[in-house]
């Protein structure tokens, strides 16, 4: 086959570039330098084995030949008796009985012996298999294979479409690098190191196989090791222990009846639907760009740092010491609902099993059956006004007095005045008007933020103050004021001020009443 033929070559190279999307976009370059040197294609192979070429070899001369005719006849033959068909003999019949070599006029000829390239067969494809099946379209979706097809299914598929159709095969096409072992190491069964897919499903469970696809950036080699899985399902139970910590505090929640509009959800409720809002906006467009192992990295990161180090960490107070009914632990349940919700949906196409199974325990007003037939998280529609840039920059102050408020905390612990942050007492000062301002807008959540019983903000530095480093602020920490109360743990003043119920404290003790109104 000549790759000059009507310009074919020229025509290639135009169409990987303008109508092709190369996944890398290293794959552009490596495919067109390979189709400006490729020689002619040379179609048949000495082979025992494969797909025999349909045509017919004079006797006399040695000239081989077919036509349109004959193909159509040995294929419609090989439709009904199978790929055997040429080898058996029937295929004598598809020679017209008229035939003449063109070369010599000789009338004797038997079956020819070469077989096709397999790259020619797999190479269309695109014929064979997308243009006989109404379901399907042409060109592919997407081609995904090894970084060694450049050379190979992509551009044998590339040449046969542009020669038969004059278009590409494909609008996208992915390339991966190939599995190694730890050390980086091809794996081999004389060696000694391949893992076996069924291995790490026996061990671990297939969602741990394709999260370890999942989180590999497949750009280069990707290695696996016992080590790596091990570390990765470590990871995998911290995701999974989010939607089991998630799922657990939704035991008393109907979401059509207990659901909390969202203007009056809290502020740190609001501010983890803004957070939320935006992992879907970088996993859709991380999706959508093939980088799959940066849908592992931000949704780790969501639900070990910001959601379970920190959000579920401090609604303890609210989700276990208020009354079920109350405003602030239904706001909190409507919030971790939105949360499960969509975190179950955006992992599904990887953790197809632990969302399933998470799916299955979660009430909906409209129950859809499975995850895999729930819709896709919509920003526009489904989580319109939750993005808030202000709630954001102003919650990234928080968290980063947080940091060194939390440091001090577990020194304070090793060195013994302080057995947990609730037994603390947190004075800050500011350094500045800029943060003196922030303090006293805020002081009256840090008690709940930064789970000590007590935050003031001191009006000149108090004698042991240390800097908060990077920030305009001082910092103490001292023993709480008052006692412990005996039901929420929190040391408080109003502690013993009441025979009725001495060990707990104010608020505690109207959290009891109410439930005991309730005969509860």
């Amino acid at each position: 086959m000549s790759i000059d033929h009507k310009g074919l070559r020229g025509d290639m190279l135009r169409a990987v570039k303008e109508d092709v999307e190369w996944i890398p976009g290293s794959g552009m370059e490596r495919i067109s330098s390979m189709i400006e040197g490729r020689p002619d294609w040379c179609l048949s192979r000495q082979r025992y084995w494969g797909v025999p070429i349909p045509a017919f070899q004079c006797l006399g001369c040695g000239e081989s030949f077919t036509n349109a005719e004959m193909i159509r006849a040995v294929a419609l033959l090989t439709k009904e008796k199978g790929a055997d068909v040429w080898f058996s003999g029937d295929a004598d019949g598809c020679i017209p009985g008229n035939a003449v070599c063109r070369k010599c006029g000789g009338t004797d000829f038997r079956r020819e012996e070469n077989i096709l390239d397999v790259w020619f067969d797999s190479g269309v494809s695109h014929v064979a298999v997308l243009g006989k099946r109404k379901e399907l379209g042409c060109p592919a979706d997407l081609y995904l294979e090894g970084s060694d097809q450049h050379r190979g299914w992509f551009q044998a598929a590339l040449i046969t479409s542009m020669g038969i159709k004059g278009r590409v095969p494909y609008r996208k096409v992915l390339t991966h690098g190939f599995v190694v072992d730890g050390a980086g190491k091809k794996m081999s069964k004389s060696i000694g190191n391949v893992i076996s897919p069924e291995e790490v499903m026996l061990k671990y469970g297939a969602d741990i196989l394709r999260l370890w696809v999942a989180s590999s950036n497949y750009e280069g080699d990707i290695k696996l090791s016992p080590e790596i899985l091990a570390r990765l399902a470590d990871g995998y139970r911290k995701i999974r222990n989010t939607f089991r910590y998630l799922l657990g505090n939704l035991y008393d929640f109907e979401p059509s009846e207990d659901s909390t509009p969202y203007e009056a959800l809290s502020e740190i409720d609001k501010w983890m639907l803004s957070r939320l809002s935006r992992l879907v906006s970088d996993v859709t467009a991380h999706y959508d760009s093939w980088e799959f192992y940066k849908v592992f990295r931000v949704v780790y990161d969501f639900c070990v740092y910001e959601v379970s180090s920190f959000y579920l960490d401090v609604l303890k107070d609210i989700l276990y010491i208020l009354t079920p009914g109350s405003p602030e632990r239904r706001s909190a349940q409507t919030a971790i609902f939105r949360i499960l919700h969509v975190l179950m949906r955006v992992t599904a196409p990887v953790l197809a099993f632990t969302t399933e199974e998470a799916w299955g325990h979660v009430s909906f007003a409209e129950k859809v059956r499975s995850v895999h037939m729930s819709d896709w998280p919509d920003v526009e529609k489904e989580m319109a006004g939750w993005a808030d840039t202000d709630l954001d920059a102003k919650w990234r102050e928080i968290l980063a007095i947080r940091d060194p408020v939390m440091k001090l905390l577990e020194e304070k612990r090793k060195q013994g005045l302080i057995g947990s942050p609730l037994e603390a007492r947190l004075s800050l000062y500011a350094c500045d008007e800029k943060m003196k301002a922030f303090l006293a807008g805020n002081i009256g959540s840090f008690p709940f933020l930064f789970r000590v019983s007590q935050a003031v903000v001191a009006e000149t530095p108090e004698k042991g103050m240390e800097d908060a480093e990077g920030y305009p602020l001082k910092i103490k920490i001292t023993r709480a004021l008052g006692q412990k109360c005996q039901r929420c743990w929190n040391f408080s003043e109003t502690v013993g001020t009441d025979a009725g119920a001495p060990g707990l404290c104010q608020r505690c003790r109207a959290v009891a009443a109410e439930r005991s109104n309730d005969g509860k």
